[in-house]
């Protein structure tokens, strides 16, 4: 997920780049085959105020040095051409003051937006928190082991807002009870069912969550390992909310704990 959102604003910036430097170019040739007294230069201020869309901090800092740039070309070529006058001089002054102006206005509002972000970030990642530890105070209710796999099952999947939820133990190649879903309906990971591949790759790698996704469908897959039970896998099938693997990998470092503290408690009873 982190690496196709990577790829897409990487794509998103080098297309902002190129239509900006084309406007430039464009500007320049009509800048030049044009009469000073029409102002054509103040045409700079379009792929300046365009660097805005990218998330570059660097690119609306180089669009507006090569606006300048550009201008200073228009200036020489219309001076060779046409002479030099003041007014001509005002203006192409009075241009290059609305590049710098503009490429400061676009810069602090790149720093404004991403200042909104990072506190959109913080208050959703604050809430998110509150959510968990709420889950997880109605999980340390003493309950029987079955019970506590079907309540935690209802739990993520409500944290993760994901159309199902399975915990389930397995062999190494097949699932194995016990096992619990949320919807209980859901024939997804059934107890005989093949694991699928994502399931063994988490053995392969020292992330307590990967995820996947097979066809359409988004997985996330973490693993369990309670001392008094073996391995356990957590199969969440189309989390709908951000950031769902950092969720689902910060509440599995509670449950294993509380999944002994149930065979423990199991077993005193």
């Amino acid at each position: 997920m982190k690496a196709r959102r990577f790829l897409a604003v990487r794509d998103r910036n080098r297309i902002v780049a190129i239509a900006s430097l084309a406007l430039i170019a464009a500007g320049l040739l009509v800048d030049l085959a044009t009469p000073p007294a029409l102002v054509v230069a103040i045409l700079f201020d379009i792929p300046i105020a365009l660097s805005a869309l990218s998330t570059s901090r660097r690119l609306p800092v180089w669009i507006t040095l090569a606006a300048l740039a550009a201008s200073v070309v228009a200036g020489y070529g219309n001076a060779l051409e046409n002479g030099v006058d003041r007014v001509s001089l005002l203006n192409r002054a009075l241009a290059a003051v609305s590049f710098v102006l503009i490429g400061i206005l676009t810069i602090a509002l790149r720093r404004a937006a991403a200042g909104e972000v990072k506190l959109r970030m913080r208050a959703r990642r604050s809430e998110q928190e509150v959510r968990l530890r709420e889950m997880l105070a109605r999980l340390s209710d003493p309950m029987p082991f079955e019970q506590f796999l079907q309540r935690t099952a209802v739990e993520l999947r409500e944290l993760l807002a994901a159309d199902a939820v399975v915990l389930a133990s397995h062999d190494g190649k097949r699932f194995t009870a016990p096992r619990a879903a949320a919807p209980a309906s859901s024939g997804f990971a059934s107890i005989g069912q093949s694991l699928p591949w994502p399931v063994t790759a988490t053995g392969e790698t020292s992330s307590q969550v990967v995820a996947a996704r097979l066809v359409t469908d988004l997985l996330l897959v973490g693993r369990l390992q309670p001392k008094e039970r073996g391995n356990m896998t957590v199969l969440v099938r189309r989390p709908h909310v951000e950031e769902g693997q950092m969720i689902l990998a910060a509440a599995l470092r509670f449950l294993d704990p509380l999944l002994d503290r149930c065979s423990l408690l199991e077993r005193a009873y």
